[in-house]
Order: C-alpha cells, then structure tokens, then sequence
C-alpha cells in the first residue's frame, strides 16, 4: 500500500534490442496465422451468433480501385464480427443491472487485484497485441507498442486512485454530529470507442469504468472490433466476471441502441463531432432507471501551431513533421494548421517550409509490417475517399507547395504528404477537420493575429507554440484556446498521467482522461450524516 499512489508510465520499448525486434517479427507471424475468424457477440460469458456479418480487412491490402462492397481478392480479411441487434442490448442491460451490486460490494480492493492481472496480461501480450493494430488500422511497430503501453498505463493509473475516490473523507463537522463525504458506483456504462485508438482508448474506458464498480457494454469501432476484442479477452482472461463485460460489435445501430437503452447511466464515447453532438442530444431525451444519462465525449480537433521568429529550426521541423504526418494525420490532436508570425519572405518562415517540405520528401509510405515503413495507409475507403475530396477542394483555391505521389504503392489506402500554402484562413474547408496527411501553412503579422488564427475554428483541442522567449510562451499559454497546450515540443503523444488529455468548445466537454478526475464520471457523491446526540447527552 505504501506505493500505491507511485504511478509510473509503462517504459517504452527499445526497438534497438534485437530480442524485441525478433519478439515483434513472431507475433506478426502469428497473428496472421489467426486472419478470418469469426468474433461474435458475447454476453454473459455466453457467445452468440447474429444473422448480419461484416469484415475488417487490412487497409494496406486493399485496393482502393474496388468498390468497397465488391470482390477484392487481394486484400487481407482480418475477421468477421456480428452485429448486435435490439435482443442482443436488452440481454446484456439486464445482466448488467444484476450484477452491479454484487461487483460494488466486492469492494474496490478485489476490483483492482483483478484489473491489476489485466494490465500483467496486457504486458505478456504486449507484442501480439501490437501486432493486431499493425494489421488492422496499419499502425507503425512504433505507433502500434505505443497504444499497448498507453493502455496499461490506463489500467496502472486508474487502480491506483480508485482507491482515493472510495474513501470516506470528513467534512465539517460538529461534536454532536458526523458527516462524511464518500462516493458509489452510478450504473452500467455504455463504452463506445473508436478506431484510430482501438485498444487504448477501449482499455481507458473498460478499467475506468469496471474499478468504480460500474458493469461495461462495449461497442468497438467497426473498423477495428478484433482489436477490441484482444482488450476485451485480457480483462476476461484476469478473472473479470463475464457478466460485467458485454462484447457487442456492430455499426451506428448498436451505437443508437445503447445510447437509447433505459438501462444506460452514463456513456463514454470516442468520435466524431457530429456523431458527438448526436449522442448528446440523444442521450438527454431518453432518462432511464438510474435518471439523466451521463455523456462524456472525446471529439476531433482542427488544431494549430504557431511558429515565432525566433523558434529553433531544426527542432520545430521535426515536431512539426511528427505532430502532423505521424499516423499519417489519422489523430484528433494532430496539427492541421501551421502559422508563422511574420511573412513567407522572412527567414524563420522560409527556413522552416523549406525543412518541413524536404522532411516530408524523406517520408516512405508501406505496409507497416515491415518497421522500415512509418508511414502507412489510412484506415478505410471512405476515409481515402473524404481525404482526397477535401484535397481536390482545397486546389481551387491554392496551389500545394508540396505534394507526394505515391507512385509505388499500387494496394492500400495510401495518400501521401501535401502541403498548401496561402489559403485564405477563414475558407469553409479550413474550419472543418481532415483526417489525414494534409498541412495547411498560414502568415499572421504578430503572435496576436496569430492566436486570433488559431482560435478560429470551432474546436478546441491541441494546440501549441515555438518560440525562445518565456513571454511569448505565457501569452500563448494564456490566449490560445486548447484543451492540451504545448511549447516547443510535439502537439500529439500526450502521457497518461503526465498529459491529461482532452478539448472543450466542439471538442469535448472540457473534462480529461489519463487522470484521477477521470473517475468522478462513472460515480455518485453521496453525504454522510449521523446524529451522535441523545436527549442532549452525546454518544460515545
């Protein structure tokens, strides 16, 4: 108990060591040996089978010439999931409803020993689990470890500080009278993720839920539901009761339907705006049994970097490349909008859209199992589709400076870096975000004109600054309107523990995860008192 409150994020792993790198080549070998299985709905520790089925494939196998509902014999099937319908939800609501009290008095103790396993499991699985999200959303090995470790942080956090949340903490008091302030599980939670993060982001939700004794109903993104399944296995495999985790894989149905469902106390959802606001409004007119519905969403950003005169060169041309083209700009807190403080002539920013630009010359686009590859393709037909329409937009009004043709890559959702120049700042399309690996470079007179800039979109997610002088880091500490703000250093990556993480305005609601307060959303406080006065004499 004397460490328990001594977090320590997850050490990265060192791709240097040849035992890593063979451990990684393994799993790959491996996880490939499991392409096509069927993952159906799981309830109650019981699996079902549904008459809809969809896939996930590869997306660096695929062709994006084939229509996405035609025969594509070149791309990888990864699986074939089931989609949950209406029966399916009411089962697990019901399971969920009676189980919470016998995991709520099972005590915050044996709810962390469990969740504990969890995360030792996700370290034994470590490269197996990063070999899923390579193949399924085409993560780099990098970027791929990086979500493992981030979700075992998640885990390590949480417990951690469940343990502050479920103590009884004294308010003020009188002699005749005891009052404390203590806190209890709010109900089922309905855990909808996403694809970009899909074991990080499903784990978060999973653990922050399950420790503060509340039972789970995870949809996973479409894209990607066998990396939500791998989760999910690891909390089960731990010994979690499976009538706390309902599996329910599916589209924007099951999503609606969760969302709806009397039995739903609160809802943590990974997205888009628009589905955001949708689930919001959604969640609001449909109370149930345990009253209003608690949403707390994690939403796209349009976010924006500012470049002062007197920033570093070379280090602001390699966070930049980074916070914009890591992950092939499929982050919602990637950078979308780059703005110097001063005009394209002067010389930090001609220096630095010279060094950004043959940076992103360097940049090799392949299948990410093999580790030369960093850059891969983006997730799916319709992303490929979005991104190339808002390019073809954005050339009617500017001409990119850079741009790079893929000439090499005939399979998979491949779009290479572009870069634009001059584009007018308050255009429709520049308000809007774009997932993927698209820069925008813009010129304010002064740092203010340039946090006018940035504050412009209706997101407020990431954001950030480079500049030498401590006042120029305060005034854009102070002015620009971001959820998570840095200085001199990438806008993405942000540590659990280290970085909180999460926007407000069209972003989100201005709360975070990868903290302590995390854990208030999936409880209620509830006061204490008691009368320690008898006919005017007090009670020992």
């Amino acid at each position: 108990m004397n460490t328990l409150h001594e977090f320590k994020n997850e050490p990265h792993l060192d791709w240097t060591n040849e035992e890593n790198r063979n451990a990684m080549r393994n799993a790959l070998q491996r996880v490939k040996g499991e392409f096509g299985k069927s993952y159906l709905i799981i309830i109650d520790g019981e699996w079902s089978l549904a008459k809809k089925s969809f896939y996930s494939f590869d997306p660096a196998t695929c062709n994006p010439r084939i229509n996405p509902h035609g025969f594509d014999p070149t791309r990888d099937i990864i699986g074939i999931a089931y989609t949950a319908g209406p029966n399916d939800i009411d089962r697990a609501v019901r399971v969920a409803e009676k189980i919470i009290t016998e995991w709520r008095k099972l005590g915050v103790e044996k709810r962390a020993e469990l969740l504990w396993r969890a995360a030792q499991i996700m370290r034994e699985r470590k490269f197996e689990l990063a070999a899923w999200l390579v193949y399924e959303v085409s993560k780099s090995w990098d970027e791929a470890i990086s979500e493992v470790e981030e979700a075992i942080d998640f885990i390590e956090l949480y417990v951690r500080e469940s343990y502050f949340f479920f103590g009884e903490f004294p308010t003020a008091s009188l002699k005749s009278e005891e009052n404390i302030l203590t806190a209890v599980p709010r109900g089922p939670t309905a855990a909808i993720s996403t694809w970009n993060f899909p074991i990080a982001l499903a784990v978060e939700k999973i653990a922050a839920s399950l420790v503060c004794g509340c039972p789970v109903l995870f949809k996973p993104a479409e894209q990607a539901f066998v990396c939500g399944w791998m989760a999910v296995k690891c909390f089960l495999d731990a010994g979690v009761p499976p009538e706390l985790i309902a599996y329910l894989p599916g589209g924007d149905e099951v999503g609606k339907a969760l969302v709806t469902s009397r039995g739903i106390a609160q809802i943590a959802f990974t997205g888009s705006v628009e589905a955001g606001i949708a689930i919001n409004l959604s969640a609001a007119q449909t109370p149930g049994k345990f009253g209003i519905k608690g949403f707390e969403p994690e939403l796209g950003g349009n976010n924006a970097v500012i470049v002062c005169p007197s920033a570093v060169h070379d280090s602001a041309i390699r966070d930049i490349l980074h916070s914009k083209f890591g992950f092939n700009g499929q982050k919602c807190s990637a950078l979308q909008r780059l703005i110097f403080v001063g005009s394209p002539l002067d010389c930090t920013p001609r220096k630095i859209c010279e060094g950004v630009i043959e940076a992103a010359k360097s940049l090799e686009y392949g299948h990410p199992e093999n580790p030369a590859y960093r850059h891969t393709s983006l997730i799916d037909n319709d992303a490929y589709k979005k991104v190339l329409e808002r390019i073809e937009a954005l050339k009617c009004y500017a001409n990119p400076c850079y741009e790079q043709m893929l000439k090499k890559v005939d399979r998979g959702y491949f779009v290479g870096p572009i870069i634009f120049d001059k584009i007018p700042p308050h255009l429709g399309f520049v308000q809007e975000e774009i997932f993927g690996p698209v820069l925008m470079i813009f010129y304010a007179r002064s740092l203010e004109d340039a946090v006018l800039l940035a504050n412009s979109t209706p997101n407020a997610l990431t954001g950030g600054v480079f500049t030498e002088l401590e006042s120029e880091i305060e005034y854009a500490k102070q002015n620009i309107d971001v959820g998570n703000f840095y200085a001199n250093r990438p806008i993405t990556g942000a540590m659990v523990g280290r970085q909180p993480f999460g926007g407000f305005k069209f972003s989100g609601n201005g709360k975070k995860v990868g903290c302590p307060e995390r854990l208030n959303f999936f409880l209620n406080q509830k006061t204490v008192t008691i009368n320690r006065e008898r006919y005017g004499a007090l009670l020992k």
